[in-house]
């Protein structure tokens, strides 16, 4: 007697077919509670998990960059190895390439047993010519009234506006769709030297 297979059907995701509004409600279900420390005492335990978390993180960025390091270290030398075997190859092959070009018939490329070669055409790029800097072409171009080879960028220069915030009007601001914002916001700076000492600031 043949054993029976059960059929393995796929699994809707929970909520997946769940109208929008009652999904959003299930999301704000599975957001874990926020828990507000009731004294002054479970502040200062928590403030100091939070200084030995970003101590690990420190560590641990330190750890990741010396790894990366010592990685790239290795495989740079092995990588140049192999570049300075490479190009007097690629060299010897444009010369026989250039010494036979009969060989390529009416075509830019030849089909070979382990790849193709031949030439391509580069993307076009502007260099300036021997003696010239771009500042000198800038000139130039303004001359010779070649105003469309030149590109001006305009934009708003917004630390400019805020450096004069205090000689700006609101309604100043308003008239060209602008207003300034200062937030106060929180922070959490913590000790990550046991000698570390700070001074604490009164509460405005």
């Amino acid at each position: 007697m043949r054993p029976t297979r059960r059929r393995v059907t796929d699994r809707v995701p929970t909520g997946a077919h769940l109208p929008p509004d009652q999904k959003n409600h299930m999301n704000a279900r599975l957001k874990p509670r926020l828990i507000v420390p009731k004294t002054r005492e479970e502040a200062v335990s928590i403030v100091g998990e939070i200084a030995e978390l970003k101590i690990t993180e420190t560590q641990t960025k330190a750890l990741m960059d010396q790894r990366l390091k010592e990685v790239r270290e290795e495989y740079e030398g092995q990588l140049a190895d192999i570049n300075d075997r490479l190009t007097p190859l690629l060299l010897r092959v444009q010369a026989w390439a250039e010494a036979n070009t009969q060989e390529f018939g009416k075509f830019k490329s030849l089909d070979m047993l382990h790849g193709f070669i031949g030439w391509r055409i580069s993307t076009p790029t502007l260099k300036t010519l021997s003696g010239w800097t771009w500042a000198r072409v800038l000139e130039a171009l303004k001359m010779l009234g070649h105003s469309p080879f030149i590109r001006v960028k305009e934009e708003v220069d917004k630390q400019a506006i805020i450096a004069q915030r205090e000689a700006l009007l609101d309604g100043d601001l308003r008239q060209f769709g602008c207003k300034i914002i200062q937030e106060e916001m929180f922070y959490v700076d913590p000790k990550t030297t046991p000698t570390e000492a700070r001074v604490t600031e009164p509460c405005s």
